[in-house]
């Protein structure tokens, strides 16, 4: 009887771990739907931004830090300006709306590559 329950106590512990290691990879964070390649869809440039889990990103010859700030994406590029957007997923997370909180800038529609 008590090799019983050790043997299911065990059972038991390798289910748990191992569904444990199972939640991580499966949950993201907003901050993992960018990272990869976009590019404009909205423009008649063949322009690219891609965006690196280490919240770095690159367009064009341009490179800077990104962050997800109270809803919104934060960009610094390193030559010293920056551009705030709000952001919109549709299609599966595969398009990715951006839409500047300064007027002067034009909205973005990019397709994940």
């Amino acid at each position: 009887m008590k090799k019983q329950f050790v043997i299911i106590g065990i059972l038991v512990l390798l289910v748990c771990i191992g569904l444990s290691g199972c939640n991580q990879s499966i949950i993201k964070t907003e901050k993992d739907r960018f990272v990869g390649a976009w590019k404009i869809i909205n423009s008649t440039t063949n322009w690219t931004y891609n965006f690196f889990s280490n919240g770095t990103f690159n367009e064009g010859i341009f490179q800077g830090n990104y962050e997800i700030k109270d809803g919104k994406l934060v960009m610094n590029y390193s030559e010293g300006m920056g551009i705030t957007y709000n952001y919109s997923f549709s299609n599966s997370d595969k398009i990715l709306t951006l839409t500047p909180l300064e007027t002067t800038a034009r909205i973005l529609i990019l397709t994940k590559q």
